[in-house]
């Protein structure tokens, strides 16, 4: 999962800046590749540290990355897959939530509150099934602290949709508009030396 920015806003101001300052049309001054990438690590940060996400494993964020498309056409890409990183199959579904049904097994093993890593990691587990409700996979931890249930097994579960990924990214797109609001550009360009 990634996202665009669409900077034809952008790309007209960097060209009337290229008019201004006589510069022709070879690459994008580095004041708008400055601002984007400056914007691209604020917004990453807000989408990593913004606890819309209960953090089990760390698959997700270890591959969320951005990349500063140098152009043409000058952009930035964020998410999932994006710089080296992994594509993570079930950012989606976090993003804009979905029903989820097993497809390798015959029901989804679901962890309850405090209980880290999968099933499969838990020595001695053991399925324990109730009447009227939902089986349980538990361990059994000796004779003085008895069954541990660690997981609950459902046929479906339906995941709300958290919007992390994306609503970072609209709290930070007012700093984006602002960043590249041609007076500010001019003001890097000169800062740097463009």
């Amino acid at each position: 999962m990634n996202i665009s920015v669409n900077t034809d806003g952008a790309r007209a101001k960097l060209s009337a800046m290229r008019r201004i300052a006589g510069s022709g049309a070879g690459a994008p001054p580095s004041a708008a590749l400055y601002q984007l990438t400056d914007w691209g690590s604020k917004t990453l940060r807000a989408i990593l540290t913004s606890g819309i996400l209960n953090t089990r494993t760390g698959h997700l964020k270890r591959n969320t990355d951005m990349v500063v498309l140098k152009g043409p056409p000058v952009g930035i890409m964020l998410g999932t897959g994006v710089g080296g990183k992994k594509e993570v199959k079930y950012a989606r579904i976090h993003e804009q939530g979905g029903e989820i049904r097993p497809t390798n097994a015959g029901a989804l093993t679901v962890p309850l509150p405090g209980v880290k890593g999968v099933a499969a990691n838990y020595a001695g587990i053991f399925m324990l099934k109730r009447e009227g409700k939902a089986p349980l996979l538990c361990v059994d931890e000796g004779p003085k602290k008895g069954l541990r249930p660690l997981f609950v097994l459902q046929k479906k579960v339906t995941m709300p949709a958290r919007h992390w990924f994306s609503r970072p990214i609209r709290q930070m797109r007012p700093e984006l508009d602002r960043m590249l609001e041609a007076a500010e550009l001019w003001r890097i360009a000169q800062a740097l030396g463009d």
